[in-house]
């Protein structure tokens, strides 16, 4: 039994989400709970399952947009170590879904494992990156690697998803309505040396095309099918383009940068004057990648 000091400890009120997305944009979350391991977060979940309350799952922020107003939910954070474990078993690698890629990335790098450079930059956890089937624009995505994902539902019951029960689409999958617990990766053996320089590849290739620098969510509409939305975005005119403190980048017209103080609603209103362009200029209808939440 945990104990109330113990649950107490796992939660903040009324906690500003800007903290918490790399966009640094965003009002407060009535509860964000961050389980010590699998029995706390099984006890967040009995405790918002018998208040009514609304559960959401967050990773490192990567790919969210909050807005003004804030989030009428308990968002989780599986941010402790329990959820950051990493073993290897031969070329099977087994990952919870709170470590980050870029610590992944550096474990597989030391232990000669390739597969999963494409996604060197991402500043997402593990968990987000299976949800939203990350990639890296084109042809290759983080499900190309995915033996079996365990998961939990908002009811506490942990199943153990494998390949032909996963179902994985362009920047999204049917895991959105499961908590993401861990994963089974099946990498190719090779050496530290060449994923070393695979990953400096794909780093300094999106150094020099996005800016990583700045606050931002990253991608922030699909790209068309056959085409990249950053090209139409520019070939419209908007590179530069800004709403108060939030710019279209000058470097990848498909990325909207956090200026200084921009507001959720100056995004949304610079995400709509691009759609709008872009239809009337090419004809095509720009879907939002980020997750708007509020």
């Amino acid at each position: 039994m945990i104990s109330n000091e113990k649950i107490l400890s796992m939660f903040k009120f009324c906690e500003p989400m800007h903290k918490h997305t790399t966009f640094k944009i965003g009002g407060p979350c009535d509860i964000w709970a961050e389980p010590h391991d699998l029995e706390s977060l099984n006890e967040i979940l009995n405790i918002c399952r018998q208040d009514g309350i609304r559960v959401m799952v967050v990773g490192n922020g990567s790919n969210l947009l909050i807005k003004d107003k804030g989030v009428n939910a308990c968002i989780i954070s599986l941010n402790s170590v329990a959820f950051k474990d990493i073993k290897i078993d031969d070329y099977i690698v087994s990952v919870g879904a709170g470590c980050s890629l870029s610590k992944l990335l550096n474990v597989l790098c030391e232990n000669g494992l390739s597969g999963m450079e494409f996604l060197a930059g991402i500043p997402a956890s593990v968990g987000g990156a299976l949800v939203m089937n990350a990639g890296d624009g084109r042809d290759l995505q983080i499900s190309d690697v995915v033996e079996e994902v365990t998961v939990i539902d908002l009811k506490g019951q942990i199943n153990v998803l494998k390949e032909k029960e996963l179902v994985f689409r362009y920047r999204g999958s049917n895991l959105e309505k499961y908590i993401v617990l861990k994963a089974s990766l099946r990498l190719e053996r090779s050496n530290a040396v060449h994923v070393r320089d695979k990953i400096r590849s794909c780093m300094s290739e999106k150094i020099e095309k996005q800016e990583l620098d700045k606050p931002s969510a990253g991608c922030v509409f699909k790209n068309p099918a056959g085409d990249s939305a950053g090209r139409v975005i520019d070939l419209s005119g908007f590179k530069g383009k800004n709403v108060n403190d939030a710019f279209v980048s000058k470097k990848h017209a498909n990325f909207i940068i956090n200026a200084g103080n921009a507001k959720c609603a100056d995004v949304l209103k610079l995400m709509d004057l691009v759609r709008d362009k872009v239809k009337k200029d090419h004809g095509v209808e720009l879907e939002p990648e980020i997750k708007i939440l509020g």
